[in-house]
């Protein structure tokens, strides 16, 4: 770590531990009184947080930090509060039938135009259900359930890849899938297990 990154590091103030096992750290920009989050990575992609450094994503934290030090990634991220689509429904009732229908039509625009980028990319797969060059998926719509030929969200075997469940803990280890009722951590967590068990 450079003198310039500690510097910066030293702006965040430590309030309180979230997840001790995970070294997650909840603290405060002492310049301006923002609340974000810290994490120290052990397993991480520093390109994917410098990306994420460099855009705004929607629904994503914004990245204020991304530090490499002796082996770690030290990321300092917007702390992110608000309602999700599960708790305004909970407060309002269920969907009607045209907004239901709206969040169908988009979510099918989306994969088509996923299905767009794939084969611009020349994707290939040569074998059903085995590797190839390019595959994007939806994984999550929020807590959304949606269950379409075409379409299953969320998506129907995330908690089976660990190449999608090791980079999305590291953006968002709390997000619960919403039919295993389970965090992306706890998810990962037992697949690492059941692949430490599988090769005793």
């Amino acid at each position: 770590m450079t003198l310039e990154e500690e510097s910066r590091l030293s702006f965040y103030r430590e309030l309180t531990v979230l997840d001790e096992k995970k070294n997650i750290v909840l603290v405060q920009d002492i310049r301006n009184s923002e609340l974000c989050v810290k994490k120290t990575l052990d397993i991480y992609s520093h390109d994917v947080y410098e990306q994420l450094a460099s855009v705004r994503i929607e629904g994503v934290p914004a990245v204020k930090e991304c530090v490499a030090d002796d082996g770690k990634l030290i990321v300092v991220e917007e702390y992110v509060q608000g309602r999700s689509l599960k708790q305004v429904l909970d407060e309002q009732g269920l969907l009607n039938e045209e907004q239901a229908y709206d969040i169908a039509v988009q979510l099918a625009d989306i994969l088509v135009r996923l299905h767009q980028l794939e084969q611009a990319a020349n994707r290939e797969r040569i074998i059903h259900w085995g590797p190839r060059t390019l595959d994007l998926d939806i994984l999550f719509y929020d807590q959304e359930i949606i269950d379409m030929p075409d379409l299953h969200i969320p998506h129907i075997d995330l908690h089976n890849r660990d190449f999608v469940l090791v980079p999305m803990n590291q953006i968002a280890p709390y997000l619960r899938h919403p039919v295993l009722n389970q965090t992306i951590s706890q998810l990962l967590d037992s697949l690492v297990n059941k692949a430490e068990n599988t090769a005793k």
